[in-house]
């Protein structure tokens, strides 16, 4: 895969000198679109419905710098306020997802303020062994960009790409996961000034744990090798998920570099949020002791005794019924 990673991005080289915006996309971050916990880490969770939605504000703080020999540093792409829109549609195992990019706003660079429709992109996700009931869970996610673009270079491709990645997680308990990624993108390579941009293979890691059915966190790592140069860029996010009703969620989370690398900001904040109601093998069991749902009415030899219900029908137990003292005859003889 990496041969051909190279022998696809090697047609479409070209220089980038003296500062100049290159005609790739700094903005690195894709969204899973469609996972119950992570932000960008992919797993084999699916949309509950046939139809959901998902949004996601990020704020990117200069993820393409130019450092000259002389030690002046000059923000190419400054600071970047975007908005990443997808519409899933769920097929039983099949998801398919519409994503659309807003950037609100670019400052604070050589790139001119901008504001317009990044690249659309469309993504079809195989669940092929589901981690909620089998414990662990296989998927793939094959991603294709198109070049829609309104924005100025920097901010958007030269062309159409497409990405590809395996994903593999594992719930060591209802509410303790861990997910793994390997990937791969296909970009055109451009030559700066000290850094190759191009074609990269990946890897992602992600780890969850749920407090309770309502708060949950996360810790995301993303590692990116550029195949034409050789060079890394990482990225660390944590964050927290919060539901609310049915359906509701939002996800608060901030990201760091580690390290200097082309489009790895050095600081990313995220505000996602979306309508993603959770299968019933995805919530997390109630200790008995902290049952705080509704009562229910049951009828018992000596009267009518409150029972409290558990939110859940897995949860589910018969109630200790009271019961009369009954004396014990004698065995005739």
């Amino acid at each position: 895969m990496l041969l051909l990673q190279i022998a696809l991005s090697a047609a479409f080289a070209q220089d980038v000198t003296g500062g100049a915006a290159p005609p790739f996309n700094v903005q690195t971050l894709r969204p899973s679109g469609d996972s119950h916990e992570f932000f960008r880490v992919v797993d084999s969770d699916m949309p509950t419905e046939r139809f959901s939605a998902f949004g996601m504000f990020q704020y990117a703080a200069r993820p393409l710098e130019y450092t000259y020999f002389d030690g002046r540093t000059v923000s190419v792409a400054g600071d970047l306020l975007q908005l990443d829109g997808a519409l899933n549609v769920r097929m039983r195992d099949l998801r398919v997802s519409l994503a659309v990019p807003v950037l609100l706003r670019s400052f604070g660079g050589e790139i001119p303020a901008s504001s317009g429709v990044g690249d659309l992109s469309l993504d079809a996700k195989w669940r092929i062994r589901n981690a909620g009931e089998q414990g662990m869970g296989v998927a793939v996610v094959a991603r294709r960009t198109f070049r829609t673009s309104t924005l100025p270079e920097g901010l958007s491709a030269s062309q159409g790409n497409w990405d590809l990645v395996f994903a593999g997680d594992y719930r060591a308990k209802p509410n303790v996961g861990l997910s793994v990624n390997l990937g791969a993108a296909n970009q055109p390579t451009v030559e700066l000034e000290g850094a190759t941009w191009g074609s990269y293979v990946y890897g992602q890691l992600g780890f969850d744990v749920k407090a309770s059915e309502e708060i949950g966190f996360v810790g995301e790592v993303h590692v990116a090798r550029v195949a034409a140069s050789g060079t890394w860029r990482s990225e660390a996010l944590i964050g927290a998920n919060f539901r609310k009703g049915r359906g509701l969620v939002v996800r608060p989370g901030v990201a760091f570099a580690l390290g200097d690398a082309v489009g790895t900001p050095i600081f990313r904040g995220i505000l996602a949020f979306g309508y993603d109601p959770l299968p019933v093998n995805a919530r997390v069991d109630t200790p008995v002791g902290s049952m705080t749902g509704p009562t229910q009415n049951i009828v018992s030899p000596v009267g009518i005794v409150a029972t409290p219900v558990p939110r859940y029908p897995q949860q589910m137990t018969l109630p200790l019924l009271l019961r009369p003292q009954i004396p014990s005859v004698p065995e005739a003889r």
